[in-house]
């Protein structure tokens, strides 16, 4: 994953906020039974579509997957946890863990390599 430029890390990061956002907003709607929320959070997965097609011009699909999924299980679970009161068990903690620990491991080239400047 060596040589990944910024453009690649501001899409990445766009996207995660996309649908971070849209799974808060559907959420919301099923909640409140808001169908005019739901339009929003629905748009916002046709766009995720559209944000990958750029990004896989520019890294792998299986680190930028992974990258992506481990980052929005993190927010998303902070969200779910202070946003909504959702409860996550020792289990749920310890997978939590892993997926920071697996984030970690994906993203060791570029760590290394931003420390060694």
């Amino acid at each position: 994953m060596e040589g990944l430029n910024n453009t690649y890390w501001i899409l990445l990061i766009i996207l995660i906020i996309v649908e971070v956002s849209s799974i808060t907003m559907i959420k919301y709607a099923a909640m409140n039974n808001d169908k005019i929320l739901l339009i929003p959070g629905i748009i916002g997965f046709g766009v995720l579509g559209y944000i990958l097609f750029n990004i896989f011009n520019l890294g792998s699909m299986a680190v930028t997957n992974a990258i992506w999924d481990i980052l929005s299980i993190i927010i998303i679970t902070i969200i779910a946890v202070t946003l909504f009161e959702e409860k996550i068990d020792i289990y749920h903690g310890i997978g939590l863990f892993f997926a920071i620990f697996a984030l970690l491991l994906v993203n060791k080239s570029d760590i290394q390599e931003t420390f060694s400047r």
